[in-house]
């Protein structure tokens, strides 16, 4: 692997929403025993599970994309129950938060929209924020983060495909008006994060492009750059770039313990030329460790995930309860991965479980029971369901499961968020 450091075959599918019937998740038929007793989630919390959905093809393959749709899951009465929101106008909702007033935003795409949603009567209702046209192939809104960044209202920061566009868009009083930070053609911008790293009491923003995703295997360059506000606009530079890797997940979290955030990537694994999706891996996922000194950045590895070849979330907390946050790491294959900080390189790495997996295979650390330890909830889409765990005896709690869907690859999740939604409202 090569680092320069500075100062799914479903993620290429395009087309609109068939309109067809595909199964849908379904509240589960049982509750298991870790949702019993103090572990049972607190009424008024949500979760919410953003997704694209599939209908079959001529070939009767689940791969004609079909419309968006954001499931609610809450927990009432010894049960959980479900609602949604699905909107024709977009054949994905990559995130789903909740915003500001206590709406739910979502970002969509192949029909780029920033929508903001709010139940009136029952039913939801949209606002449209922003809703560009980029002109190359493909009209995604693929990340958003929210940020503060001159001291007024909060700014939503965007990460598109595929004209490499970042943007801050921000609520004036004539109304939203979006803020391009950068554009180049020809890219996908995976993910954005924003954080303090550079210790200056303003939070940054940090992007991950890279050329569209390769389906023949192979190295696949890419970078990390970091977007600065100036007072008046921002000033960008590129934080890291590697010439056979490239990172769709980065993470600002403190797990050093002194009181100022490093910045974390999942790098890609790199895969033989000319393979395929599925073929020989040459290199495995590595997680790497970037930190912002008075001289420039410094890279380091922290882990790498033995047998796999890509990994899209790390989360940061403290999943055991021993009072120090850990880095857990949700793979495609192999599971879910927990790295614990030390002082020597790389650091310890544990395999949770394997029971788990999925292309996204999106995941959450949230406290939805209230008891004032984390939980770890998982879209497990290889095998079509939502669960939950929880930290005991020492180990991962067996997986309760929220919800099922029949036909697993009916549809794929891209991001979770728990929230107290009407405490929001």
């Amino acid at each position: 692997m090569s680092a320069v450091l500075g100062g799914c075959s479903r993620c290429g599918s395009s087309g609109e929403g068939s309109g067809g019937e595909a199964p849908e998740d379904q509240p589960a038929d049982r509750i298991d025993g870790t949702a019993a007793g103090e572990h049972q989630p607190t009424e008024g919390k949500v979760l919410l599970v953003a997704q694209s959905t599939f209908t079959r093809d001529d070939q009767g393959r689940w791969v004609r994309p079909d419309a968006a749709k954001l499931l609610i899951f809450r927990h009432q009465g010894g049960a959980w129950s479900r609602e949604e929101i699905v909107d024709s106008d977009s054949n994905v909702f990559h995130k789903g938060m909740v915003f500001g007033d206590g709406a739910i935003l979502t970002i969509g795409g192949d029909q780029a929209a920033l929508k903001l949603w709010r139940n009136s009567g029952g039913e939801w209702h949209a606002e449209t924020v922003w809703q560009p046209s980029f002109g190359g192939q493909r009209n995604r809104l693929r990340d958003v983060e929210v940020a503060n960044f001159d001291g007024g209202d909060p700014e939503i920061v965007l990460a598109t495909h595929d004209q490499g566009v970042v943007a801050v868009v921000r609520r004036t009083s004539a109304g939203w008006e979006p803020m391009e930070l950068d554009r180049e053609p020809d890219t996908f911008v995976h993910e954005v994060e924003v954080g303090d790293v550079d210790g200056d009491g303003t939070p940054e923003v940090y992007s991950t492009p890279s050329r569209p995703n390769l389906g023949t295997g192979g190295a696949q360059p890419g970078k990390i750059k970091r977007y600065r506000w100036t007072g008046t606009g921002f000033e960008s530079d590129v934080v890291a770039q590697w010439d056979t890797r490239h990172a769709k997940e980065v993470l600002v979290a403190d797990l050093d313990g002194n009181g100022r955030p490093e910045l974390y990537a999942a790098l890609e694994g790199e895969t033989e030329a000319g393979s395929g999706p599925g073929g020989r891996l040459v290199e495995p996922a590595e997680i790497v460790r970037l930190t912002s000194t008075e001289s420039g950045w410094t890279s380091e590895v922290v882990g790498v995930i033995p047998d796999e070849r890509q990994c899209r979330f790390l989360m940061a907390g403290d999943l055991d309860g021993d009072g120090r946050s850990e880095l857990i790491a949700a793979a495609f294959t192999t599971g879910i991965w927990m790295l614990e900080p030390g002082t020597s390189l790389p650091w310890s790495i544990t395999n949770l479980t394997r029971s788990t997996g999925g292309f996204e295979h999106a995941s959450l650390l949230a406290d939805m029971d209230g008891d004032g330890a984390l939980e770890l909830f998982v879209a497990d889409d290889a095998h079509g369901r939502l669960v939950r765990f929880t930290w005991q005896d020492g180990r991962l709690s067996a997986p309760e499961v929220i919800a099922t869907r029949a036909t697993p690859q009916s549809a794929m999740t891209w991001n979770l968020w728990v929230a107290d939604l009407e405490t929001a409202r």
